[in-house]
């Protein structure tokens, strides 16, 4: 009974949870059964605000846009990391 009722995804959902936190996430899916993929749009408290059907295949990707768009501080520190690597 208690793996019917689970609310969490364990380690892998807390980190989705985390990146959907400081990002534009997307989660693109499909099992070896589906018939087809799906894009998930995550919030950026980790729920699906958004799915729509994708041409992709077998597998899945995690995608994190604007990374620190809404944590300036964390933004600017990592622009200027990244360019004192260049």
């Amino acid at each position: 009974d208690d793996l019917q009722s689970l609310e969490t995804y364990g380690f892998r959902g807390e980190a989705v949870a985390s990146l959907s936190a400081v990002s534009n996430a997307t989660i693109v899916t499909k099992t070896a059964d589906d018939d087809v993929s799906y894009i998930y749009d995550l919030d950026l408290e980790g729920n699906i605000k958004g799915k729509k059907p994708s041409h992709l295949g077998t597998g899945t990707t995690v995608t994190a846009r604007n990374l620190f768009f809404n944590l300036p501080v964390r933004k600017q520190y990592y622009n200027t990391s990244q360019r004192k690597k260049d």
